[in-house]
């Protein structure tokens, strides 16, 4: 997320690139890679992942140097990718698969509240 380092003009924010750059060194080379992998631009998005937390899973030191790389194999970058997806859920014990990942966060879903009333609520009461 970038800082608003910098001055006001006309009533809009200038951001200060060299700030920015700056405080996100360290994520700047992973941050498209994230993008891409949970949906934050303009593709379909992960349920619940947003850009801030992201941001936050890359800045605690969650990077996808592999994502990209030609010389990866698929296995390191399939790897690479779930543990990323698993950091952004909350996820403490790494899953094996994006599968398993997948079935441990459908399956907290669809237990937590929010889906119980819904799921109630739309039962046909014949």
């Amino acid at each position: 997320m970038p800082s608003h380092h910098g001055i006001i003009f006309q009533g809009q924010a200038c951001i200060d690139i060299k700030v920015t750059v700056t405080e996100h060194k360290q994520i700047i080379p992973h941050i498209l890679a994230a993008y891409a992998l949970s949906g934050c631009g303009t593709v379909a998005q992960c349920c619940g992942i947003g850009r801030g937390t992201v941001v936050k899973v890359l800045k605690a030191g969650n990077t996808l140097p592999n994502i990209g790389n030609v010389m990866a194999s698929k296995a390191k970058v399939v790897q690479e990718a779930t543990c990323f997806m698993a950091a952004c859920y909350g996820e403490k014990n790494k899953p094996s698969t994006m599968t398993a990942l997948r079935e441990r966060v459908w399956k907290y879903d669809w237990q937590s509240e929010y889906f119980v009333s819904c799921k109630t609520s739309v039962t046909p009461s014949n």
